[in-house]
């Protein structure tokens, strides 16, 4: 699993739905009406209703970041050793140090290169942005802990 730290994520998550014409709201306003927007799909998706185009999908730009939340069946159900979690901040500023790992890992070759791992889709939110990340990275820090405490694993995430 790569995980993206969940400030970084939710921001880009709006900046693509806002791209896409589907969300009109500011960041701001989007963040501060999520859980009014998705609660009933939510609910939906708990009931076991299959669900396309949700609203909790296109607008659960902080609650799709409650990674420990979403791994924790994961963990009940696996062993640790058959789960690899690494940051995507990692895996792109380091791609050929993380691979070898993971093909180790999955039991493959380990010297295998890709020939291409440019990145497809880099934002560039610049500064307007950066007083809600800082109140994200707030958020985000005790449910970052209790992911860490999860996987056993830490990611700087600041």
């Amino acid at each position: 699993m790569l995980l993206r730290n969940p400030a970084d994520r939710a921001i880009s998550h709006y900046h693509q739905e806002f791209r896409r014409h589907h969300d009109r709201l500011t960041l701001q306003a989007a963040l501060e009406v999520e859980e009014e927007r998705t609660r009933a799909d939510w609910d939906a998706l708990a009931a076991g209703h299959l669900l396309t185009f949700s609203a909790a999908q296109r607008f659960s730009y902080r609650r799709r970041g409650h990674y420990a939340e979403q791994l924790t069946p994961f963990m009940q159900r696996f062993p640790r050793t058959n789960i690899a979690i690494y940051s995507s901040e990692y895996f792109f500023q380091q791609p050929f140090s993380m691979l070898p790992e993971l093909y180790n890992f999955l039991g493959i070759d380990p010297g295998f290169r890709p020939t291409d791992l440019w990145p497809r889709k880099p934002g560039h939110y610049g500064e307007a942005d950066q007083g809600i990340r800082n109140e994200l990275l707030q958020y985000y820090q005790p449910l970052n802990e209790k992911l860490f405490r999860l996987i056993d694993q830490r990611f700087d995430w600041s």
